[in-house]
């Protein structure tokens, strides 16, 4: 499961592998056959077996893996109500489930809408999973003053409404007796916590495959078959580390140049329409 902790301005800090600067530094491939498709720019690379193993030319299919992207907030402790919520076991059930996206354009969980509970009842102790910690239903607690080798307190997603869960509805942790390092009521802490929408199956390439064009369009070679090479759009949501997190893509275990793109798209430019 991927975790992002870096934000999309990531593509503008690394757009050095523009096209126009892929083909002067890459090397040349020296005997590619080149095939257009009729009304495209894009166009059939082919190479020999020889060729491709000069260059060691790689592919990877695409995967398909759950993304769960971090936020961060500042909350208020509070003790627990007497009437104990429970721990949200079953995400599948009304009563459990969790917020609905927003439309992209702001948090669903504003500062204040996430509460910090202490455990005074005791009745997470007996919990069969106390040691587990899952990114997308429980949070990471940081009190103020806290060093960065401090680890995080963990925290539990409860639910504390009758029903179905609406996206405005605030967000609760609870943090089990025993663990709470000294945490009052009323005192304000940092929360990290998955951000709303998180979770979802989202496509996944290697950041290595991806090259831009000027204008800023993202692309992957994809090879249909072996030895065989299509150039493909792709729109990047973000990017995690050193993967390409996918809004649109090409389709689940195509597979897709990782090493060797580069020198790919210089065969291809290098051919008069």
């Amino acid at each position: 499961m991927l975790r992002d902790d870096h934000c999309s301005s990531g593509i503008v800090a690394l757009t050095v592998l523009l096209f126009a600067t892929i083909t002067v530094a890459a090397p040349q491939i020296e005997t590619p056959k080149v095939e257009s498709f009729p009304g495209s720019d894009v166009k059939r690379v082919v190479l020999d077996a020889s060729e491709a193993k000069r260059l060691d030319i790689q592919t990877a299919p695409l995967r398909e893996e759950k993304v769960v992207r971090q936020m961060t907030v500042i909350a208020e402790v509070e003790n627990e109500p007497a009437a104990a919520a429970s721990d949200v076991t079953d995400t599948s059930s009304p009563a459990a489930s969790k917020p609905a996206p927003n439309d992209g354009r702001g948090s669903a969980a504003s500062p204040m809408d996430v509460h910090v509970l202490l455990d005074t009842n005791g009745d997470d102790d007996a919990d069969d999973d106390v040691g587990n910690y899952d990114d997308e239903d429980d949070a990471e607690i940081w009190a103020p003053g806290d060093i960065d080798e401090v680890e995080p307190l963990r925290a539990r997603r409860v639910t504390m409404t009758e029903g179905v869960e609406k996206a405005s509805d605030p967000l609760y942790f609870k943090i089990r007796s025993g663990t709470q390092r000294g945490l009052a009521a009323g005192q304000r802490v940092v929360v990290k916590l998955a951000a709303p929408g998180s979770g979802t199956l989202k496509k996944v390439v290697p950041y290595s495959a991806v090259l831009y064009a000027l204008s800023g369009d993202a692309w992957v070679y994809t090879s249909p078959e072996p030895l065989v090479f299509v150039r493909r759009q792709v729109t990047i949501e973000h990017i995690d580390q050193d993967s390409a997190i996918l809004s649109d893509g090409p389709a689940v275990g195509t597979q897709v140049v990782t090493v060797g793109a580069a020198e790919l798209y210089g065969a291809e430019s290098r051919v008069k329409h």
